[in-house]
């Protein structure tokens, strides 16, 4: 069964013919038993329709998702529409009833006609009727594959099956980037070459810091063409290159000198290089469209670098304990607006209907929050309490639309300003609605991105769902402006410093900015956060909260964390933990930690506030321990005879 939705190819996965193939002949070779069953459960009105089938569907692959999961959990099928949609154009701006998209009617119908059915069944039926359904809107995608690509690696793979184990050797560091990058799209007011369509050239200039003795220079790189590479020290002069070697496996590009440098010394790396602006959107930087009402296409391009992905866009140090201070220059049809961290300069006319933006440094950051996106866009700005300005993005015709999201998010800075004590460090935030983008968001410092059903609000027409949705999710990325931002996880095993944080702090954020729905926000913690994390945990898909092969972007790193601080508020009290929340932050800010370091704040917080345990003083990092480094949770049982009361505690997956 496993097979019928997570096949794996070695095609270019640019082509769409593969896939229509590679889904019918599993449907009508493989699993035509279980094909017969499933299709039992559709109203015999959908049965008799002709409906063309496309693509083969990889489930959100790089968020943990599989089929285990699937059945094993609760699933909201708009996180499967968005990631099989992902490659097509935007359905929603499409006019729905002409073209026979009816998913909701579909799944709401088959909902009440299989409330008998197993619930695997059922699950693997919803599935499969999301597709067909989608299948029936005809969806029409332009893939672009420039014919210069013989370079790079032809599929996608490396981005999903990274080992994350993998680590630079930490014998160098890089304190300063300045980045170039020209994207090559189909835009009003250029001359585009059609072999260069969908690529960017780009430059990128390092300091490179001698910590350790080595000769070799290590950074990750991942399907890049090297053009050039130059190498000087500080008097300008040149220093000789031995020899350069790059690993697809490991994805680093190694420099060998000929000499070696003493430690401490610094030396200039430039390096010119080319790349491919991707279809799809996890593995740097790529290309995306919305189709008008006259079915013309608007392209943009924008980045998604978590989580190992910056090194697809430039060569670096791509790990998120090198912090580093990043300039980019963008060179963009000027007809078009280019957006990044920081606060765009005035844009200088480059000729041929470019222009150029030089965007101010950058503070200390990890390179997987680093973006920039280029498209037609169009925004609503505000200001909040401490000046920060706030601007919602989105594309011709929602310009009436993004007050809800740029003022939402202007008050969560002002909030979460006032819980941490520490200052916004850039003057702008910036909150895209992207159409296509299969994750809810990204949290890149001062430029987060969206999917676009986030950002434009139509009050007069959209639900209170929504409304609370749209908040939630910018809530969460505001949030992360200072978890996982300003002081960031060390490695990606400790993910929910980052995720679990944000998850718990939206709450907070919505209550405060919305201070009506407070109640009911906080009612929520317990259904949507602990009551699915506690499913989760004790499942067959379960982790440990620190994990040492993760990233895991799942329910145990945003749910169960979140849930575990909001124990901790119950037993250290709220004030208490936002003192040792603010001792953590202030201690870290610019930097990274770990859950050691976290709980050492929170423990010192506890002591001077004389919070007691069990056994004396509360010390957070004894407590937090097997919550942290062991999965599933303790059922404590209770047996009377007659010689009184006997108390148990087995774990609850060991129940037989």
């Amino acid at each position: 069964m496993e097979n019928l939705f997570l096949i794996r190819s070695k095609v270019d996965p640019r082509h769409t013919c593969w896939r229509t193939a590679k889904f019918v002949h599993l449907i009508r070779k493989q699993e035509r038993r279980y094909w017969r069953g499933f299709i039992q459960l559709l109203q015999p009105q959908y049965r008799r329709r002709n409906m063309p089938w496309i693509t083969w569907v990889e489930y959100g692959q790089r968020k943990g998702f599989s089929l285990l999961q699937v059945l094993y959990s609760d699933v909201d099928f708009g996180y499967f529409i968005n990631a099989m949609t992902a490659d097509w154009s935007s359905y929603s701006q499409l006019k729905e009833t002409d073209r026979g998209h009816v998913v909701t009617a579909y799944l709401k119908e088959l909902k009440h006609s299989v409330m008998d059915r197993s619930r695997t069944v059922v699950k693997v039926a919803l599935v499969l009727l999301t597709i067909i359904s989608l299948s029936y809107a005809s969806f029409h995608h332009p893939i672009i594959v420039p014919d210069n690509i013989r370079h790079v690696a032809s599929d996608r793979d490396g981005s999903f099956e990274y080992n994350s184990t993998i680590r630079l050797p930490d014998v160098i560091s890089v304190t300063e980037y300045y980045v170039k990058i020209q994207p090559y799209y189909p835009a009003p007011g250029i001359q585009l070459d059609k072999s260069r369509n969908m690529t960017f050239d780009g430059s990128v200039v390092m300091s490179v810091h001698f910590k350790k003795r080595t000769s070799v220079i290590t950074l990750n790189a991942h399907n890049l063409k090297i053009l050039e590479l130059k190498l000087t020290n500080l008097l300008q002069l040149p220093v000789k290159v031995a020899d350069t070697k790059y690993n697809n496996e490991t994805q680093q590009l190694s420099i060998f000198l000929a000499q070696e440098p003493p430690v401490g010394s610094v030396l200039t790396l430039s390096i010119k290089y080319t790349g491919l602006i991707n279809p799809y959107q996890d593995g740097g930087l790529f290309y995306t469209f919305y189709m008008d009402l006259n079915r013309e296409i608007h392209w943009m391009v924008a980045t998604q670098m978590e989580s190992f992905a910056a090194r697809a866009v430039f060569p670096c140090m791509d790990e998120p304990a090198y912090k580093a201070i990043f300039h980019f220059d963008l060179v963009y049809p000027s007809k078009h607006v280019a957006l990044s961290n920081m606060m765009e300069t005035e844009p200088v006319d480059v000729g041929g209907g470019w222009s150029m933006i030089s965007f101010p440094p950058t503070p200390y950051m990890s390179t997987y929050i680093t973006a920039f996106t280029v498209g037609p866009f169009v925004s609503y700005s505000t200001r909040n309490q401490e000046g920060i300005l706030s601007r919602a993005f989105g594309w011709t015709g929602q310009g009436s639309y993004l007050k809800f999201a740029a003022e939402t998010a202007a008050e969560c800075l002002h909030q979460m300003k006032l819980y941490t004590g520490i200052d916004y460090p850039i003057n702008k935030c910036d909150n895209v609605g992207l159409p296509q983008f299969p994750a809810g968001a990204m949290e890149n410092y001062g430029l987060i991105l969206y999917k676009y059903q986030l950002i434009p609000f139509n009050e007069d027409t959209m639900t209170t769902l929504e409304r609370v949705e749209a908040s939630r999710v910018i809530c969460h990325e505001v949030s992360h402006m200072w978890y996982g931002d300003l002081v960031t996880a060390k490695w990606w095993d400790n993910l929910f410093l980052n995720e679990g944080f944000a998850a718990y702090y939206m709450r907070y954020l919505m209550g405060k900015t919305f201070p009506d729905d407070a109640d009911f926000v906080d009612s929520t913690m317990l259904s949507l956060d602990r009551e699915q994390a506690l499913k989760q945990d004790a499942g067959p898909t379960t982790h440990p909260l620190i994990a040492p092969d993760g990233p895991y972007f799942d329910k145990i790193t945003y749910k169960k964390g979140s849930a575990l601080i909001r124990m901790l508020s119950d037993v250290m009290g709220p004030e208490v933990l936002q003192a040792g929340v603010q001792h953590h932050l202030k201690s870290h800010e610019y930097g990274v930690a770990s859950h050691v370091d976290l709980f050492a704040s929170l423990t010192d917080a506890a002591y001077k506030a004389n919070v007691q345990g069990w056994c004396g003083p509360l010390n957070v990092s004894h407590l937090m321990e097997p919550y942290s480094h062991q999965t599933s949770f303790p059922l404590v049982n209770v047996h009377f005879d007659k010689n009184g009361l006997t108390l148990s505690q087995e774990t609850y997956n060991d129940i037989k």
